[in-house]
């Protein structure tokens, strides 16, 4: 299989798409699409076990390109974003492979100023590589070689920005009782010193990484049962749950139960629009609740493709300052320029406090929606994912002679909507897979719009494999 290569960074499995010198070529190709001036370079890594192997590789290989490694170690993505946008590094590498299962791993690009790499930055990466004389200028001799330096005030650093404007006072005299579950992910010691920090009483659980993870790394719902159960077992105000690199966050709720991550944006929103009336940008996919949210503040929602840089970028460029994604990423640009579950956390426990209502009674202030998410792996009907124009071309004429559609959108992917109900067919970025995301009144509705789709699919892959 390929190494995937797309704005959400370059990740395969390791041993088989990734290897030694994958990790090298890759880090020169970025070192040459960034200023000759640049001397030092923010390196970060999540708990995977196979990421000190390709820490030790990136470390040495910008050692050897003449530039200094602020090596922070064991940090969230958001972690590793924030002390690089905050200190005179001049980009940034995270070792992570996301939400993916541990068998995967690669790296995540950042600028200097904490922000990821956009689609023209990927395309001089990729151009980079297919040069003649590509890295040939990077190697150092002996006496201009970088050096290594520790970075362990990252997580501190991090912490200070994120209760920077946060009502820090009204949640500690609250105390609540919160049960965090980091998935044996990198968020673990950062949630424990934000959290004793706001005087909450804290249970870990899943807290330590091993070969494998302690359960399945995406924070949805069905993976939550054990958070569901101690949250119900302890009495807690509220559960959270985060993906390896801690930049997704999920809630339970008092009751124990697991909302799903689409409220995450929801309810940050607001507590956070309650205090700053601001326009709202998230992706095609996230949840119709943030329609409803910006309505009731009187603000404006714009839709980007998927891919957080997308949703970065458009905030950045209308000065908006609330956003993110519905899988439970939210970005606030005056804080962090990209997806921070500690961000959520603070956000969430705010409005807790200075409401004094449980967390149960936000999720009633949004219409009640059913989101159903499923894939489709493409090598079990192609080799290699298809160009992804002739699959979405023949998708949508496939759709239009099906679907009664209201509108069919082709930003990212096909989304279509019929009434106020939708779904979105699209190829992902970080996996070999179709994604298919559909919202509507009922769970009953909205599985019928996923059997649809996957019936679309599988002719559109068909078709292709025909030609």
């Amino acid at each position: 299989m390929s190494l995937m290569i797309s704005v959400s960074g370059i990740r395969g499995i390791v041993g088989d798409s990734v290897k030694p010198g994958d990790i090298v070529r890759f880090i020169s190709a970025f070192l040459s699409s960034i200023p000759d001036k640049s001397n030092s370079i923010a390196l970060g890594r999540d708990t995977r076990v196979t990421g000190e192997a390709i820490e030790s590789i990136a470390t040495g290989t910008l050692i050897w390109a003449g530039k200094d490694v602020y090596s922070i170690g064991v940090c969230t993505t958001p972690t590793l974003l924030y002390y690089t946008g905050h200190t005179d590094a001049d980009g940034g590498i995270m070792v992570t492979a996301s939400h993916n299962p541990p068998e995967w791993n690669a790296l995540k690009f950042c600028n200097s100023n904490g922000i990821f790499l956009s689609q023209v930055d990927i395309k001089k990466i990729k151009d980079s590589l297919q040069k003649d004389d590509f890295g040939k200028r990077l190697w150092k001799n002996y006496r201009s070689f970088g050096k290594r330096i520790d970075s362990r005030n990252a997580l501190d650093m991090h912490i200070r920005g994120v209760l920077s404007t946060i009502n820090v006072e009204k949640i500690k005299k609250k105390k609540f009782k919160v049960v965090v579950d980091p998935g044996g992910g990198a968020s673990g010691d950062i949630d424990k010193k934000l959290l004793h920090m706001l005087n909450c009483e804290l249970i870990m659980i899943n807290e330590k990484p091993g070969i494998s993870f302690p359960r399945a790394p995406e924070p949805v719902p069905e993976n939550l049962k054990t958070l569901e159960k101690v949250v119900k077992e302890q009495s807690a105000d509220i559960g959270f749950a985060q993906d390896p690199d801690g930049d997704r966050l999920s809630i339970v709720d008092e009751r124990g139960i697991a909302i799903g991550e689409e409220y995450t944006l929801a309810i940050c929103g607001e507590s956070y629009l309650r205090k700053r009336k601001t326009d709202i940008v998230c992706n095609l996919s996230t949840s119709s609740m943030i329609d409803h949210l910006a309505k009731r503040y009187g603000v404006k929602v714009y839709r980007t493709k998927i891919g957080e840089i997308n949703v970065t970028e458009k905030l950045l460029e209308i000065g908006a300052d609330f956003g993110g994604e519905g899988n439970g990423g939210v970005i606030i640009p005056s804080i962090n320029p990209c997806r921070d579950s500690m961000v959520g956390i603070a956000l969430i426990l705010q409005l807790m406090a200075e409401e004094e209502k449980p967390i149960s009674y936000y999720t009633s202030l949004f219409p009640r929606f059913s989101m159903i998410k499923e894939k489709i792996k493409i090598n079990d009907y192609l080799p290699e994912p298809p160009a992804s124009t002739d699959f979405y071309n023949i998708l949508e004429k496939l759709i239009k002679k099906e679907l009664n559609a209201s509108s069919i959108s082709t930003l990212d992917g096909v989304k279509v909507n019929i009434g106020d109900e939708w779904i979105h067919i699209r190829m992902s970025n970080t996996e070999p897979i179709i994604r298919l995301f559909s919202e509507a009144h009922t769970s009953e509705r909205a599985q019928w719009f996923i059997e649809k789709g996957k019936t679309l699919v599988r002719t559109a892959m068909n078709k292709i494999k025909g030609c």
